[in-house]
């Protein structure tokens, strides 16, 4: 004996499924994917060189997994301002991934564009202080349903450090 089961999408069409009526519809539980939180670290100075107008930097990127599982981070496609001037741009492949139900800082690899900074950034980034910092981003997360992809835009005023 076959049970037909007939759905209707958006289009006319319908789509039919015929399956074994002797077979119960398999019970499943699938746990709901929650949006990773994300918030704006230190950011760490490697390299000051005002000659070639750039420096070499790390933001910390605090990534909180409230899944139970573990969520994978691939492709961050970003933009970085740093007191109110976008000053890095770029694609980071691989930034690794964050178990589940836990929080992980993630070091993003930064070349500021010490021009497009100015002598606010220039003076903060050699001498250390804090500096308004935002990061506009999108990255994708491999996840136990397959990768999504996920916008991220964080605002903060970031602790540099030397």
């Amino acid at each position: 004996m076959w049970t037909t089961v007939t759905w209707r999408t958006r289009s006319t069409s319908a789509t039919t499924l015929r399956r074994p009526s002797s077979h119960a519809a398999p019970r499943t539980s699938v746990a709901a994917l929650r949006t990773p939180k994300f918030r704006l670290g230190k950011l760490r100075v490697g390299r000051v060189d005002v000659l070639k107008g750039e420096a070499t930097v790390e933001l910390d990127l605090a990534i909180d997994n409230d899944h139970g599982s573990t969520l994978n981070f691939t492709d961050l496609d970003y933009t970085v301002s740093l007191a109110g001037r976008d000053v890095a741009d770029g694609i980071v492949n691989e930034l690794g991934g964050v178990d589940g139900a836990t929080e992980r800082i993630i070091a993003v690899p930064l070349t500021i564009d010490l021009v497009q900074g100015g002598a606010a950034v220039i003076n903060v980034l050699t001498n250390g202080g804090r500096l308004d910092a935002g990061l506009d981003a999108t990255v994708d997360v491999d996840t136990p349903f397959g990768a999504l992809p996920l916008a991220v835009d964080e605002q903060g005023n970031v602790e540099v450090v030397r």
